[in-house]
């Protein structure tokens, strides 16, 4: 499983990608929205995991952008996404599912269940 990263935290974003390349899984990391744009753009990803917060937007401005990308786009309309954030507000929560996350996990969060929600 391909999965990118989207996270500007380099130690949560380090440790996401160990323990996601320990269960066999390739595991990249963008830390901007822009780099994660170019990303998207260049490679096929299975799951995105998404931060909201980065230091150039708020992700949910990318997951409106890949929401209304044709089904067809390499990453685009189909390419589930999994919100993770701090936000954990209930109305946080509801914005991110509206807009098209396939789920939501509040900071802090066990890998085991993350990676149960990315099976999911």
């Amino acid at each position: 499983m391909r999965v990118l990263i989207i996270e500007d935290d380099r130690g949560i974003a380090g440790g996401l990608r160990s323990g996601l390349r320990a269960l066999g899984w390739v595991a990249e990391h963008a830390a901007t929205l822009s780099a994660a744009r170019a990303a998207l753009a260049s490679e096929p990803y299975d799951v995105v995991l998404l931060d909201l917060g980065l230091p150039d937007g708020d992700g949910l401005g990318l997951l409106r952008q890949l929401r209304a990308a044709p089904a067809s786009a390499r990453n685009g309309a189909q390419t589930p996404v999994l919100v993770m954030t701090a936000r954990d507000a209930v109305v946080s929560r509801v914005a991110g599912l509206d807009l098209g996350a396939d789920d939501y996990v509040g900071k802090p969060f066990e890998l085991d269940e993350l990676a149960a929600r990315i099976r999911a």
